[in-house]
């Protein structure tokens, strides 16, 4: 009799403990739902402007809290910009999240700024974006860049 008492006692404890784990890590991933596309990811797109179209290559790296985006584009003319933004999660209310930019690199922004007022966020501000997960393979980020433009990428799990 006694036996089954400590076989109960160590069944329920365990028990207790995996449910314990379990509730853990699902309050993480729903807390910062960043966390579960954590990685490099790469895309590509295409941004139709006044003077033409301005072709990007971007990679996001996600880790924890934070989204460093990194972009290279290139114009018609042949303009170039590239820009960094380290981006740390604040708060989301369903597909719309809220950033705050911890840190911005720019190459030829002002080139870029005056011809096509394109605003990329500077360090500080809150970006509000909208961030769509669609699989464990994709997912769609999009912010205003301006009154006329929105920068949107659709990334694909990279290396």
């Amino acid at each position: 009799m006694q036996k089954r008492h400590v076989i109960t006692v160590i069944t329920l404890l365990t028990t207790s403990l995996v449910f314990f784990w379990a509730g853990h890590e699902l309050h993480n991933r729903l807390s910062t739902p960043i966390q579960s596309m954590a990685g490099v990811w790469t895309g590509h797109s295409k941004l139709e402007t006044n003077t033409g179209s301005i072709n990007y290559e971007v990679n996001a790296l996600i880790q924890n809290e934070s989204i460093t985006l990194s972009l290279v584009a290139h114009a018609q003319d042949n303009t170039k910009f590239a820009f960094r933004l380290d981006l740390k999660y604040e708060e989301h209310t369903g597909s719309e999240y809220l950033f705050t930019v911890r840190d911005r690199t720019t190459t030829w922004l002002e080139q870029i700024r005056s011809q096509e007022k394109l605003d990329i966020p500077v360090i500080g501000h809150f970006l509000a974006a909208t961030l769509v997960k669609k699989g464990d393979d994709q997912f769609f980020f999009a912010f205003d860049l301006g009154a006329e433009y929105v920068f949107g990428t659709l990334f694909e799990k990279g290396i």
